[in-house]
């Protein structure tokens, strides 16, 4: 794992590989480090060698209860599409918005109360955006 002529740090015990790095324990304090590879150089030693670790936890039971708390990939992957999905309705009702009353009457929208056609009030009473999803 370590470039040519470093050497892995003593009592650092690899637990968990990542694509491009590891977690690691401390064994004389219990920390939890994540190496980080992609810093690296050809020429990184000493210093940029160390400059690779980094604490991310104070204890095993912290990195766990972390760990445990964290949204799963396919969490993040929904938020982010939700998140998405908001965006690009609300730019295509300000798109629509844009419009004059003819154009819409043109689309078969009404004059009033067009939004609700469009979107059946999808990300539409969530303009403060709690994050929550539609309403």
């Amino acid at each position: 794992m370590a470039p040519e002529g470093q050497t892995w740090p003593s009592g650092l015990v690899p637990v968990v590989r990542h694509d491009l790095g590891v977690d690691a324990v401390d064994a004389s304090s219990g920390r939890v480090l994540a190496w980080d590879p992609e810093s690296l150089t050809e020429r990184s030693g000493g210093p940029g060698w160390r400059r690779t670790f980094r604490e991310i936890a104070t204890s095993v039971e912290a990195w766990l209860e972390a760990w445990v708390g964290a949204r799963t990939p396919a969490e993040v992957r929904a938020a982010q599409m939700d998140a998405y999905r908001r965006e690009q309705a609300r730019a295509s009702r300000a798109h629509i918005a844009g419009l004059t009353p003819e154009e819409r009457a043109a689309m078969g929208l009404p004059e009033t109360g067009w939004e609700r056609v469009v979107w059946g009030g999808l990300y539409l009473d969530d303009d403060e955006d709690d994050g929550a999803g539609p309403s």
